[in-house]
């Protein structure tokens, strides 16, 4: 059976006015910019990052901001790819850190990094797409989904380690953080 990609509407609002492009469920959004000859601005950093807010349609804002959120975009791709409902359910995430324990709640639909953050726990971070190791922190208890990562590998995730910047609660659970160094 052949699963097909769900096209999208992106509306780019930028400081030069706005334009719209498609973009699929496969596509990054940034590539599909980059595609149709738009420069915008981007780094990895949340200074000049983009902003992606959805809403209940298919149709995705892009507008450049000073914070990133791009949980809601996740979890709408993940619900289309499988004809599920979005839902929102809070869990509670304990996070060790080097500073002492704190405890956050996170839904199920927001990445455990991007709930820390607002609940003003810094944690380490540099690609904020799973694909690199600045995030990694180590599952104690509980699950996560962290099916966006692409840098850990099999033996790693069976170690119990995260990427937390694309790790989502799926129970309560516990992470130590800041574990980069015992990733290698």
């Amino acid at each position: 059976m052949k699963v097909s990609a769900m096209a999208f509407k992106v509306t780019l609002k930028t400081p030069s006015g706005e334009q719209v492009i498609e973009c699929d469920d496969s596509t990054y959004i940034l590539d599909a910019v980059e595609e149709a000859g738009i420069d915008l601005p981007y780094a990895a950093g949340p200074e000049l990052a983009p902003t992606i807010n959805t809403t209940k349609s298919t149709t995705m804002q892009l507008a450049l901001s000073s914070k990133i959120n791009v949980s809601k975009t996740f979890a709408a791709k993940r619900a289309a790819r499988t004809n599920m409902k979005v839902s929102a359910m809070a869990f509670k995430v304990t996070l060790k850190t080097p500073s002492g324990e704190q405890v956050i709640e996170c839904d199920d639909s927001t990445y455990i990094l991007d709930a820390a953050e607002e609940a003003g726990i810094d944690l380490p971070y540099s690609c904020r797409a799973g694909a690199c190791s600045s995030c990694a922190a180590k599952l104690e208890a509980g699950d996560i989904d962290q099916s966006d990562q692409s840098f850990l590998d099999d033996d790693q995730m069976g170690a119990g380690f995260v990427l937390s910047c694309v790790a989502y609660p799926t129970s309560d659970c516990t992470l130590s953080t800041h574990q980069e160094e015992a990733l290698y």
